[in-house]
């Protein structure tokens, strides 16, 4: 079952009732659509719901392939900001897809796998269709009118966040080492790069990063670990501050779009 949260009244609502585990979800802009998926006995479903009409499924369901996790993993359901588009990107199946709200038509797959890794880590501009994601070797840009084509060589980011006006991106990099963020002005391909051991960017304004504090670990899937704390980054001035909010994830206090 899908249930939204009044954070005013703290009143719950089923939003739709579906089989199995819902694992990740996405709102229109406007409030008016949702889309997730789901996991029932190691298949996923995608759905589709607009207004008051009931669940449809927009792709056809996928059996999850057996693998631990990794680095390039993603689980995400984004709506394009006019809410006419729908991105789904489930690396567990090998997925990047995008749909038409209006008819739950597919627009854009992306290879799924083999040469260059997984397509992966992605994200919707503010100021048109447009979406970036990544493989091994170089990000992409979707667009709705010109579709599919290369944009930037040799970078592998991780987790981007685009600043309001799209003009910057924040990202992770070195996520088999030391994780470090760097900021690229997407005009002039101009990189920042700053502290170590910083992860998880998040565009909370147009100078202020919000990040993780990573630390060293040597019994973690991973070489590194979240400390729990989070961090605000000035990009003008490169000032931060804990936030003394540890233990909380983004997504818990800062909606995502």
């Amino acid at each position: 079952m899908l249930t939204t949260l009044d954070l005013t009244t703290g009143q719950t609502a089923e939003l739709a009732s579906s089989k199995g585990i819902a694992l990740a979800g996405g709102w229109s802009a406007d409030g008016s659509s949702a889309a997730y998926f789901t996991d029932t006995g190691g298949v996923h479903h995608y759905w589709l719901k607009r207004g008051a009409a009931a669940s449809v499924e927009f792709s056809t369901p996928a059996q999850v392939l057996g693998r631990g996790g990794i680095s390039d993993d993603e689980s995400l359901v984004a709506f394009s900001l006019d809410g006419k588009y729908v991105l789904v990107v489930d690396t567990a199946v090998n997925r990047l897809q995008a749909f038409r709200t209006s008819d739950a038509a597919q627009v854009y797959a992306a290879p799924s796998g083999g040469a260059g890794g997984f397509r992966t880590m992605a994200v919707w501009t503010h100021t048109g269709d447009r979406f970036y994601f990544r493989n091994n070797s170089a990000v992409y840009q979707w667009d709705a009118s010109s579709g599919i084509s290369s944009f930037i060589n040799g970078l592998k980011w991780s987790t981007p966040s685009l600043t309001a006006d799209d003009r910057f991106v924040a990202y992770a990099v070195g996520t088999t080492s030391t994780p470090h963020v760097e900021t690229r002005e997407l005009s002039s391909g101009v990189v920042a790069s700053f502290a170590p051991w910083r992860d998880q960017p998040v565009f909370v304004a147009e100078t202020t990063l919000l990040v993780w504090e990573e630390a060293p670990c040597n019994s973690c899937v991973g070489p590194y670990t979240w400390t729990g704390k989070t961090l605000s980054v000035h990009t003008d001035t490169r000032a931060e501050s804990d936030l003394g909010i540890a233990g909380w994830r983004f997504g818990a206090f800062w909606p995502h779009g």
